[in-house]
């Protein structure tokens, strides 16, 4: 995972992140990631912001490179994505709780 924040005048922002969900900890091994770019690279022309996904259909065609894009998506949703869909142990039993809280504050305080 890799998320940067700029904080200028206070006011914090997001300038890009990259969250993945590995098999392993090859960094070939991902299966998910979810990319953002406040400012567009210009050598190509993907959405700002973008999901991908590694895998292959059943008739063993795989999948990508697909940039499929999406808003921008929290690492509080990422977070409960792994909690919820794929049996990722949280370190606090009030786990849902804290990412609300967490999602709540950010919004509140416009950090994008």
């Amino acid at each position: 995972m890799q998320h940067v924040v700029v904080v200028e005048h206070g006011h914090a922002r997001t300038e890009s992140y990259t969250y993945r969900l590995q098999a392993d900890a090859s960094p070939r091994s991902w299966l998910i990631r979810w990319e953002y770019q406040r400012v567009p690279r210009t050598d190509n022309a993907y959405p700002r912001a973008h999901v991908h996904v590694n895998g292959t259909f059943p008739d063993e065609a795989t999948i990508g490179p697909l940039h499929i894009p999406t808003g921008m998506v929290s690492l509080e949703l990422v977070l409960r994505h792994l909690i919820t869909d794929w049996d990722v142990k949280p370190r606090n039993g009030d786990w849902e709780a804290i990412l609300d809280e967490s999602d709540v504050e950010a919004s509140a305080k416009h950090i994008d």
